[in-house]
């Protein structure tokens, strides 16, 4: 048999739980975008996880595999929309993460990256150092080693660069 010809057979066995797969995942994200997403998703790793395998899965496998994968689908949707709150709250992770100014920093303090700049440009010499490290994704002993401190002066260092950002940025005269 080809595989397109498998794939069909597949993407009908897959389509025959369609409707039932849609609703677990309206029940789950209570969201008719999202769940349709979800399911098109898990359909689609469906075909392509059994394209290349004999004998084709009967239906206990079928409901199985697709429970399992639209749950896991959208735990991972979950746990990177937290993600992103949280780099969206925090300036520095934003900074660290390379978030677009309409999904970051900017959006959250109305600032753009060239207001975001002076604001770190206020920041203390060794803030700044550890700061940019940081920003350049080097864990904390990394950074610790590079400027010669204590790791839980990293730590310090970080707590402050955020507490200094975030008043500077939402401060009236957005760092003029």
């Amino acid at each position: 048999m080809s595989i397109a010809s498998r794939r069909h057979l597949l993407g009908e066995l897959a389509m025959q739980h369609r409707g039932w797969l849609m609703s677990q995942a309206l029940k789950m994200s209570r969201n008719e975008t999202d769940a349709e997403d979800l399911v098109q998703e898990t359909l689609l790793r469906f075909v392509k996880t059994f394209e290349d395998r004999e004998p084709r899965p009967d239906r206990r496998t079928c409901v199985s595999w697709l429970s399992t994968t639209l749950t896991n689908l959208f735990n991972s949707q979950c746990r990177k929309q937290q993600v992103r709150k949280q780099h969206a709250s925090d300036p520095v992770l934003a900074e660290r993460a390379g978030l677009a100014p309409e999904h970051g920093v900017a959006s959250e303090f109305n600032v753009s990256p060239e207001q975001f700049a002076r604001a770190v440009a206020k920041l203390s010499p060794e803030k700044q150092a550890t700061f940019e490290l940081y920003g350049q994704g080097k864990k904390y002993r990394e950074i610790a080693r590079a400027l010669g401190i204590q790791v839980g002066t990293v730590s310090k260092r970080l707590h402050d660069i955020r507490v200094q950002l975030s008043k500077l940025l939402r401060s009236n005269d957005k760092v003029n």
